[in-house]
């Protein structure tokens, strides 16, 4: 099966997430260079243990597009290549707790999400940053998020070092 996720191409069959692959994930992820920089925040179906495709992991922090490029692209390659799961791996201004009060500027490595051809996701109202880099403003909470019961809150798996 192949994935493209902007600019990033995959030729895999990508299996649902499980609690020891992200955990796996989660301790190489934490010792990228630069990811101290960043709070990095667990939120989503994987974390309310729903049956999901992907792991949601939010980066918050003040952000520098070089190396903010290169983490995303790193995370989520490292969730596909090496634990074959998908880590929807972005940036937002804030924290994912206050995302149910309005408006929140996201930055991801793509555009669109496509699986064998066919369009999955696109982002069409986003902004190029670079040749991998993609910003939007989106309103919060969606309507996908108003028909959930989420019981639980988004989890800091790391606080960013102060610079």
């Amino acid at each position: 099966m192949i994935w493209e996720y902007g600019n990033y191409k995959f030729d895999c069959n990508l299996k649902s997430p499980t609690l020891r692959k992200f955990n796996d994930w989660k301790k190489e992820f934490l010792n990228l260079p630069n990811v101290k920089k960043y709070n990095v925040w667990l939120t989503g179906g994987f974390l309310e243990n729903w049956k999901t495709k992907d792991v949601d992991i939010i980066l918050t922090g003040k952000v520098n597009y070089k190396e903010l490029q290169k983490l995303l692209i790193d995370g989520i390659s490292l969730g596909i290549k090496k634990y074959n799961m998908f880590v929807d791996l972005q940036y937002c201004n804030i924290e994912p707790s206050f995302f149910g009060k309005g408006k929140v500027f996201k930055i991801m490595t793509g555009n669109k999400i496509i699986q064998d051809g066919r369009l999955i996701t696109d982002w069409l109202d986003s902004k190029k940053i670079s040749d991998n880099l993609y910003s939007r403003v989106t309103e919060y909470p969606k309507e996908k998020q108003l028909n959930r019961n989420y019981k639980s809150k988004p989890i800091l798996l790391q606080m960013r070092a102060e610079s």
